[in-house]
């Protein structure tokens, strides 16, 4: 699916849901938050560029799949449900984090690429949460999952830009544990089960600042 399409059914599933829910008497949270991501493994990114036939040798060129990387960074989100019960619907927000990374790849024809900083990219759908009173709450829902890198490539005579990423689709869990129902400071944990050419896991942990109007 296309990403605008994508932000476009995201925006309007969370605004009928959130009309439905102020009809209901319902309650509506956003949260922002800080902390650290870790990605079992870098897959292999494959690398583009715009400058047409100069640089054959990049064309269907990737950079090879790594260990685990650490991100530091944060994200958003937004969650609602109806007052008095326990389930409630996460229903958008996103999670980026940026990892140094240095690689230098020879590609033929004498091409030398070498890339810098790694931006790792999570797109929340909706999904289902539960509440163990004020203070717990568990949730699962499917994301939209992203590595991008970008740098130079260089034949000694000409350099040009180009990128390298990967995306693919995750099944994301949360567990936040908060000090108080309404807003408050929540410290999270969030494991991801993805795939991203090929089997891949990641974790994000950190505090949040959850707030509701």
């Amino acid at each position: 699916m296309h990403a605008l399409t994508r932000s476009l059914f995201i925006v309007a599933f969370a605004l009928v849901s959130d009309n439905a829910l102020a009809r209901g008497n319902g309650w509506f949270q956003f949260s922002v938050d800080g902390g650290a991501t870790w990605v079992a493994q870098t897959p292999a990114l494959d690398l583009g560029t715009d400058s047409g036939t100069t640089f054959n040798a990049l064309r269907g060129a990737s950079v090879p799949a790594g260990g685990a990387t650490w991100f530091g960074g944060g994200g958003i989100d937004v969650r609602a449900g109806p007052k008095g019960e326990s389930w409630f619907i996460p229903l958008f927000g996103f999670r980026f984090g940026i990892s140094d990374f240095h690689a230098s790849i020879a590609n033929g024809d004498n091409v030398t690429t070498t890339l810098d900083t790694l931006i790792y990219t999570e797109m929340f759908l909706p999904g289902l949460g539960w509440r163990f009173g004020d203070h717990v709450s568990l949730a699962l829902r499917p994301a939209y999952v992203r590595l991008d890198t970008s740098g130079t490539a260089t034949d000694g005579h000409i350099t040009t830009s180009v990128d390298a990423g990967s995306d693919g689709f995750a099944l994301l869990g949360d567990v936040q544990a908060c000090l108080g129902p309404h807003t408050t400071a929540c410290a999270f944990v969030e494991p991801n089960v993805m795939w991203m050419a090929g089997p891949n896991f990641a974790l994000s942990f950190g505090l949040r600042f959850a707030l509701a109007p």
